[in-house]
């Protein structure tokens, strides 16, 4: 999926695959790049392993980001139980987390190490268990996947979670199931994208009008900007 210039989501293609496995998402994405003539330049995953080692093998090159909304999802499920009768300690903790973050100056990165275990002592202070610090280093050896101060510099458009692919897989979740048949599925996935392309054309003419009524440029004007006659 894509983004366009209004910031709707566009839906490019899909795939089905009976497994969520190593294989088959390196069947979907070799059949990506022979559809697209091209592979991603930044790609982000949800920290699925799977996932991870298909990129490996079919995109080696892509640059390869954590979805910063699942990793606080796995944050929030690791840590928040260490701190169920202590609210203030969780409080500051996921205020730790989220400043390691969310801050994208390229400084940051000096004393980055520092900071995040300086939570891990935290966490292992105020926490009511040990039990989770493993889980907690591996995410500071995959700092450069998902804190902006490593991040900002790839150009992703904006975009630093998988949350609007998510969003989409709620939408198809309406009218897809295990007993839905392909062709049902196929036709309502078309008129889907139909719908997006409806709504971004609507918005077109929305900043038509609108440059209309402020005298600035006419949208017959656009309109064959867009679409030249032939």
């Amino acid at each position: 999926m894509a983004m366009d210039e209004h910031g709707l989501t566009r839906v490019l293609a899909g795939s089905f695959v009976l497994h969520e496995d190593e294989d088959s998402f390196s069947w979907a994405y070799s059949a990506f790049t022979s559809s697209f003539g091209s592979s991603p330049k930044v790609f982000f995953t949800n920290l699925d392993a799977a996932m991870a080692k298909a990129k490996e093998n079919v995109w080696p090159e892509a640059i390869h980001l954590i979805c910063v909304f699942h990793v606080w999802k796995n944050f929030y499920t690791h840590i928040h139980p260490l701190f169920i009768s202590r609210r203030q300690g969780w409080e500051t903790a996921s205020k730790m987390w989220w400043n390691m973050c969310k801050k994208t100056d390229e400084s940051e990165q000096d004393g980055f190490d520092e900071r995040f275990n300086s939570l891990i002592q935290f966490i292992k202070d105020k926490g009511t268990v040990n039990t989770k610090m493993p889980w907690l280093h591996g995410l500071l050896a995959k700092k450069n996947q998902w804190a902006a101060c490593y991040t900002w510099r790839y150009r992703s458009f904006g975009i630093h979670s998988t949350q609007r692919a998510e969003a989409i897989h709620s939408s198809i979740a309406r009218f897809c199931s295990k007993t839905s048949p392909f062709l049902a599925i196929t036709m309502n996935l078309e008129q889907m994208a139909f719908t997006h392309a409806m709504k971004s054309e609507i918005l077109l003419w929305i900043l038509c009008l609108k440059k209309l009524s402020n005298s600035l440029h006419c949208p017959c004007c656009l309109w064959q900007h867009k679409y030249p006659s032939s």
